[in-house]
């Protein structure tokens, strides 16, 4: 991700119009996209264990108790996971932004890898708090 970001700020010019800043956009579109197609692929694999679960409560192999509960945490994963995929699209974005529109501010590309560490901190900060699985092993909760 911070090599990524690296690669789309080099070579940023004043201009925002200019073939630098357009490839760029390409770029963070992409990544976005990548990012996207993580969070639907896993609606459809909580989609999948929704389906699976009821047939298992209908062949009688599992209590409706287990099912609400798989429910439950099901739910609370997947609303994690939408978290994060929201964050780890809008931080790149945020992060090109400041970086591209630093110099309208008077700001010089020093301030460029303090963008890169704190976008890429960000994300990994909201996957450990999302993830009730990394939560427990990190503070027992």
């Amino acid at each position: 991700m911070m090599a990524d970001l690296i690669m789309l700020h080099r070579g940023l010019t004043d201009d925002l119009r200019s073939e630098a800043f357009i490839s760029q956009l390409i770029i963070i579109i992409a990544l976005g996209g990548l990012y996207l197609a993580e969070l639907i692929c896993y609606i459809v694999l909580f989609v999948h264990l929704y389906k699976s679960d009821i047939s298992a409560l209908k062949k009688g192999i599992i209590t409706m108790d287990s099912v609400v509960q798989r429910h439950k945490k099901n739910a609370l994963t997947l609303s994690g996971q939408a978290v994060v995929s929201f964050i780890e699209i809008m931080l790149p974005i945020i992060g090109v932004l400041m970086m591209s529109l630093g110099k309208l501010f008077g700001l010089d590309q020093t301030y460029s890898p303090i963008v890169i560490l704190v976008t890429s901190s960000g994300i990994s900060v909201a996957t450990i708090v999302t993830s009730p699985e990394l939560r427990r092993h990190f503070w027992n909760a």
